[in-house]
């Protein structure tokens, strides 16, 4: 877990420089990244087992679950899933650089992105023939950099919660983490 947490902090430190140099594209790379690392947080926060099965997993290839099945237990919320999906789905296409290869009904995609849509890339459809863009690019660094702060929120509440079985406890920091999570999610 320490480890996965060092990592989320490289990650950031990252997105804060390329921030500075107004480079969105890299910084959703990096949240790509951050998400993978917070969401194997909380689902080895959702089962004290599954640390032991991270620990000992040996493919070093790939981790010990799927990304689609981690997020189906942690977001029981149809729309919140939907939205981490979204989300991920991204900036997975921003990370590969061929957002529209992947894809037979993209009309389909862009339609049902909610959010998400739009976030580091223009996306536009005239006349049948799709264009893709980066104009703007440069205006989605504010929400990128919360979205990386809601991240580390998360993966901090289920390093509080995989911390706890140990019999260490955060309240005080937890509970001002939390209060500072509903402050900025009023911005949403």
């Amino acid at each position: 877990m320490v480890a996965i947490l060092n990592r989320i902090q490289e990650c950031i430190t990252s997105i804060q420089l390329l921030a500075i140099k107004g480079r969105s594209r890299d910084i959703a790379v990096l949240l790509l990244n951050v998400m993978e690392l917070r969401v194997d947080l909380q689902y080895i926060a959702l089962d004290a087992n599954r640390e032991a099965e991270w620990i000992k997993h040996e493919n070093e290839w790939r981790k010990p679950w799927k990304m689609c099945k981690q997020l189906g237990e942690i977001y029981k919320n149809e729309e919140e899933l939907k939205s981490e999906k979204d989300i991920y789905h991204l900036f997975s296409m921003i990370k590969h650089g061929s957002p529209a290869s992947q894809h037979k009904n993209l009309n389909s995609l862009i339609k049902n992105m909610k959010a998400t849509r739009n976030i580091s890339f223009n996306i536009s459809i005239t006349n049948k023939e799709l264009q893709l863009g980066l104009s703007g690019a440069k205006g989605i660094i504010v929400p990128y950099l919360f979205a990386a702060g809601m991240n580390i929120a998360k993966a901090c509440t289920a390093s509080f919660k995989i911390i706890a079985r140990y019999g260490l406890t955060f309240h005080k920091i937890d509970k001002e983490l939390k209060s500072q999570v509903k402050d900025l999610s009023k911005f949403l």
